[in-house]
C-alpha cells in the first residue's frame, strides 16, 4: 500500500504561501512598532519588538535565530542609506533572504560582488587622487593588479655603503 504524501507541487505552493503569511505577519507586527506611522524602524522601536512575544515567536517560526535578526537590523541601521532608521519593507525583504542555506553559489556571487565594489573604489581613489575628481565610467573599471604600482611603497632602510 502507498503511502499517501503530498505531491511536490503541492509542497512548494504550501512553502510559498507560508513564506507569503510571514511576510504579511513581520511587517504587520513591525508596523505596529512604527509608532510614526513612517514606515521605518529605529534601533529602541526593533529592541522593544524583540522584547515582547510575537516576534521572537514568528522568527522561531521562520527558523531564524534572534540574535542573526538583531546583528542585520544594526547593520543596516549604520548604512548611511538609512540614517539609524531602517525601512520595514526592506528589512522583512532581507530577512526573507536569511532564511535556509547560504550555498557555495551565493558565496561566490558575494565574492564577486565584493570584487566588483573594490575594483570601483580603487577608480575613484585614483580619480580623485591622479585628476581631482573628473567623472569616470563604470564599465571600464581597472583590475587590482594594474594600479598596484600607485600604491605606497613601505620605507626601506638605507643600504650600507
Amino acid at each position: 500500500m502507498k503511502c499517501l504524501s503530498p505531491d511536490p507541487e503541492t509542497l512548494a505552493h504550501e512553502y510559498i504561501r507560508r513564506n507569503h503569511e510571514y511576510v504579511r505577519e513581520l511587517t504587520h507586527l513591525c508596523k505596529i512598532l512604527d509608532t510614526e506611522g513612517s514606515g521605518r524602524l529605529t534601533q529602541e522601536q526593533f529592541k522593544l519588538g524583540l522584547s515582547q512575544k510575537r516576534i521572537p515567536h514568528l522568527l522561531a517560526m521562520m527558523d531564524l535565530k534572534k540574535h542573526s535578526i538583531k546583528e542585520l537590523f544594526e547593520a543596516m541601521a549604520k548604512s548611511p542609506d538609512y540614517d539609524g532608521q531602517v525601512d520595514i519593507t526592506t528589512f522583512v525583504e532581507k530577512c526573507m533572504l536569511l532564511k535556509g542555506t547560504s550555498t557555495n553559489f551565493d558565496l561566490q556571487k558575494l565574492r564577486a560582488e565584493c570584487d566588483i565594489a573594490h575594483k570601483r573604489i580603487i577608480h575613484m581613489l585614483l580619480d580623485i587622487t591622479v585628476t581631482g575628481g573628473r567623472q569616470y565610467s563604470h564599465s571600464s573599471l581597472p583590475a587590482p593588479s594594474s594600479v598596484s604600482h600607485l600604491r605606497p611603497k613601505t620605507a626601506r632602510p638605507p643600504r650600507k655603503p
